[in-house]
C-alpha cells in the first residue's frame, strides 16, 4: 500500500468514527432528554423570559386548566384574586378576570354549559365564570361551604362536586341553577374521581378509601391502600384508569376498578427521595416521554415510572406548587407560587443545532476536499 492509499484509509476510518460516534452520542441524549425551561412567565408584568428566570413577583397561581373550547389557558392566583387567560401560541396573558376577594384555591370546568368553577376560600363561595365574555356571571353560596379547595366535574351526573376543608364534606352543585342541591357527609385528604366508571374514591389519611356511586350517592365498598399517599398523577388510557403515587420512598402504580383501588406494583425510589422533593406539591404525566414530572422544592424531579429511577431534575422558580402538562403544545407548565411565574418545560429537543443530515453532508464535503487535495500535491509531484 502506498503512502497516498495509506493516507486515504486513515482519512475513511477517522471521519466514519466521528460520524458514528455523533450519531451515537446524539440517539443517546434523545432517548434520555427529559426537558428543558424554554420561557419563563412573569405573571405581574406578563413579561416572557427565554429560559429560565425567577422574577420578584408576588403573585401565587395555583391551578390552571387548558380549554380544548376556547384553545385557551386558565390559571387562578390566590393572591391577585383573579383569573389569568394564556395564549399556549404566545404564552401570554391575553385577558384577566377578576374575581372580586375570592383567594381562589381550586377550579374546573363544565363542558355543557361552558362555565369555569371557581373555588373561593376566603369567601366561602363558587365564582361561577363565562370564560367566552371573561366575566363572573354568577357567585354560589351556601352554610355547607366551608374552606372549598378542590372542585371537579361529573359527566355522568352533569353536577359539580367541592371538597371542602373546613368541614370536611363534599358539596353537590347543579350547574343548571348554579346553586347546591346535595352533601356527602364525609371527605378524606384526597378525593379522585374515575371518568371511565363515573364513581369517586376518597382517600383518608391511614391509607384507607371507600368508593362512592355518585349516580345513587352510595358507598359501593371500602377498602385499604395498605400505604398513605402524598399526591399522585392519574393516566386515563380509554380501558382503565391507572394512578401513580407517591408515599415515602415509594413509587405505587393503583389500578382502579369497580369495587377496589388495586396496586399493581410498587417501586422504589430510593432513600434521598424524601430530601430530594422536601415536600411535593403536584405532579403530572407527560404520555410523550412517559414520564412523571414532580413539583418539589425550587425543582421538578423527572421520573421514570417503568423503573422508580430518578432521571433528572429541572431546576424553575421557586417554589413550584402545581404541574400540568398542557395537551395542545406539548409544554409542561410549572406554577411557581413562590415567585409569581409560570415555567414552560419543553421536552423536545432544542433545535439551535443544525439537523444530522446537515453534519452528514457538511463531513462527505470536508472529506472529499481533503482527498482532492492529496491527489493534487501527489500528481505535482
Amino acid at each position: 500500500m502506498t503512502t497516498l492509499q495509506r493516507l486515504l484509509a486513515g482519512l475513511l476510518i477517522t471521519a466514519s468514527l466521528m460520524v458514528f460516534g455523533f450519531l451515537v452520542t446524539h440517539a443517546a441524549s434523545n432517548s434520555a432528554f427529559i426537558g428543558y425551561v424554554k420561557y419563563t412567565l412573569d405573571l405581574c408584568n406578563n413579561k416572557l423570559y427565554i429560559g429560565q428566570y425567577t422574577p420578584t413577583c408576588n403573585y401565587q397561581p395555583t391551578q390552571m386548566l387548558y380549554l380544548k373550547s376556547t384553545g385557551y389557558i386558565y390559571v387562578d392566583d390566590h393572591t391577585a384574586n383573579a383569573i389569568f387567560v394564556i395564549s399556549p401560541k404566545t404564552n401570554k396573558i391575553i385577558k384577566t378576570i377578576q374575581i372580586g376577594s375570592c383567594k381562589p384555591l381550586g377550579m374546573t370546568y363544565d363542558p355543557v354549559n361552558g362555565y369555569i368553577y371557581v373555588a373561593c376560600i376566603k369567601s366561602n363561595t363558587i365564582a361561577v365564570i363565562n370564560p367566552a365574555r371573561y366575566r363572573v356571571v354568577a357567585t354560589i353560596s351556601s352554610p355547607y361551604l366551608d374552606g372549598p379547595i378542590t372542585t371537579w366535574y361529573d359527566p355522568v351526573t352533569g353536577y359539580i362536586y367541592v371538597w371542602n376543608a373546613g368541614n370536611n364534606k363534599i358539596v353537590i352543585i347543579n350547574p343548571t341553577i348554579n346553586s347546591v342541591v346535595g352533601l356527602f357527609p364525609y371527605g378524606g385528604v384526597g378525593i379522585i374521581y374515575n371518568p371511565i366508571n363515573g364513581y369517586l374514591y376518597v382517600l383518608f389519611p391511614n391509607g384507607t378509601y371507600i368508593i362512592i356511586n355518585q349516580r345513587t350517592n352510595e358507598t359501593v365498598t371500602e377498602g385499604s391502600l395498605g400505604f398513605r399517599p402524598s399526591l399522585g398523577a392519574f393516566v386515563h388510557n380509554g380501558a382503565s384508569y391507572i394512578a401513580y403515587m407517591i408515599s415515602l420512598h415509594s413509587l405505587y402504580v393503583v389500578k382502579f376498578t369497580n369495587i377496589a383501588m388495586v396496586v399493581l406494583r410498587k417501586l422504589w425510589l430510593g432513600n434521598n427521595i424524601t430530601a430530594t422533593l422536601i415536600i411535593p406539591t403536584s405532579m403530572a404525566y407527560d404520555p410523550r416521554n412517559g414520564y412523571l414530572y414532580i413539583a418539589g422544592h425550587g425543582k421538578v424531579i423527572v421520573i421514570n415510572p417503568s423503573t422508580g429511577e430518578i432521571v433528572g431534575t429541572i431546576s424553575v422558580g421557586g417554589p413550584p406548587n402545581y404541574v400540568f402538562y398542557n395537551p395542545a403544545n406539548g409544554y409542561i407548565y410549572v406554577l411557581n407560587s413562590g415567585s409569581g411565574s409560570i415555567s414552560i418545560i419543553s421536552t423536545t429537543l432544542q433545535t439551535s443545532q443544525p439537523p444530522i443530515t446537515t453534519y452528514a453532508i457538511v463531513g462527505i464535503i470536508v472529506i472529499i476536499a481533503v482527498i482532492a487535495a492529496v491527489i493534487i500535491k501527489a500528481r505535482r509531484r
